[in-house]
């Protein structure tokens, strides 16, 4: 799939931006979506899978507002694929940002292999140690 593609999917999805279910995390990373211009493919397999966990995650641990579920769906979405920056806002999981050559690099203290965690940028926070 192209990036640009997915990024007009993440769009249309979500629709009004206005809605009392979005949070400012949200709306702000969907905001500067609708403003960005991407370019290249991304493995559709791997975004399938992830809007699919995405989903399973949120009905069991938030069912009582299904009707924010496509706003978070769409940020993870646009973070992982689009951004590559973490899907959490770093004031809830306190990730490290490190800059290297130019490039940020971040660090989770709650990044968990075979989880939602495995579509995140961020490493995990004891690769963190060895540098």
């Amino acid at each position: 799939m192209k990036k640009s593609e997915l990024a007009k999917r993440i769009l249309d999805s979500v629709g009004d931006l206005k809605s009392a279910y979005i949070s400012d995390f949200n709306k702000k990373v969907l905001l500067k979506l609708a403003d960005s211009e991407f370019a290249g493919d991304i493995d559709n397999n791997a975004i399938k899978t992830a809007e699919e966990m995405l989903r399973v995650f949120l009905n069991d641990t938030w069912p009582e507002k299904p009707q924010a579920h496509k706003y978070v769906i769409g940020s993870c979405l646009a973070l992982a694929f689009l951004f590559q920056k973490p899907m959490h806002p770093q004031e809830k999981v306190h990730y490290v940002v490190r800059v290297e050559n130019g490039k940020e690099h971040y660090y989770c203290p709650y990044k968990e292999a075979g989880t939602l965690c495995d579509f995140c940028v961020a490493s995990s926070w004891e690769e963190i140690k060895s540098t």
